[in-house]
Parts: structure tokens; sequence; C-alpha cells
């Protein structure tokens, strides 16, 4: 049970980064290049979260267990992107999910790796130009011994797990 726990506290930080995110806590940093673009560390798997088409990546968050966040601006709209998204999670184990007219949300493990996904509408202002959203993805790679123990889970086991992560997330909004 402590690797739920430790799942849970991960998935917890992941979660607060994309609100302090989204609250405007970090904000995008002024550079002298028109549409430059931070670089995505080699620790970040972009093949299976890749950016969407055109986006700006302006902050890079690399944290504990080889966990990275990143976030990326885009001029397309959150309808298009997080459609994009939506298809890339389709055989992801998700623990939660949620699409609403500002936001797209979504958590759960995909190819060995934690991740949350946040597509949000915004009229955000970088290096001089406005991008109509935000995107943050965190991900952590899943270590083999909770691999291990998620494919020992029963289904019900796996639901449990499920309704205690929603409620979790309830709990952080």
């Amino acid at each position: 049970m402590s690797k739920y726990l430790i799942f849970s506290m991960v998935l917890a930080v992941v979660i607060l980064s994309l609100f302090i995110y989204s609250s405007g806590y970090f904000p995008g940093r002024d550079s002298s290049e028109t549409n430059s673009s931070q670089e995505i560390p080699y620790t970040f798997p972009e093949y299976i979260f890749p950016v969407y088409d055109g986006g700006i990546v302006n902050e890079v968050i690399e944290g504990e267990e080889e966990s990275v966040t990143i976030t990326f601006l885009n001029k397309e709209s959150k309808e298009e992107i997080s459609s994009y998204y939506q298809g890339l999670l389709t055989n992801s184990y998700q623990i939660s999910e949620e699409d609403n007219s500002r936001e797209y949300t979504s958590m759960g493990m995909k190819d060995d790796y934690i991740y949350s996904v946040a597509v949000t509408s915004s009229s955000t202002e970088y290096n001089s130009q406005i991008y109509n959203t935000v995107t943050t993805i965190g991900v952590m790679p899943l270590d083999d011994e909770f691999k291990q123990d998620m494919d020992q889970m029963t289904e019900k086991e796996k639901e449990i797990m499920l309704i205690w992560f929603k409620a979790m997330n309830e709990m952080d909004k």
C-alpha cells in the first residue's frame, strides 16, 4: 500500500503544479528572440506526449524521481488541442478526465509513466504575441515495483484506487 501513497503524493504535486501555473504564478519568461522555445529535457518522453505542433515551450520543471513538467503555448483553440490529447490518451489508464469550456484535464498512467495533462483556454502574451491556450504536461516514470503491483491488482482494487484518486483530485480544487 505504500506505493499507492507515493503515487498519490506525486500525483498531488503534479496537480498542484498545474493549478499554480494556471493561476499565473509562473509567467512566461521574456526573451529577446520572438517565438523562442525552451529545450525539453531528454528525460521527458516526447515520443509518448509530444508538444502540439507550433507549441512554444515556455516553462520546464525537472523534479525528483526523474519527473518533468513542461508548459507550452499555442495559438490554436483549447478544443483543437484537447481533442488531440484525448486521441493520444485513448488507450491509457485514466484516473481522472474532465473537459469543460475553459479546461481539459486528464490524469493517469500511460506506457510506464504517471501523467497529467491540462489544456486551458487563455489569452497569454509571450514574446509580444498572444496565445490562445496553455498546455501543461507532467510525467514521472513508474518504477518496476509499482508496475508489478499494478499488474497484480484485481479490477476491484483498480476501481477503488480510481475512486480514491478522483476524491483526492476533487479535494485539490
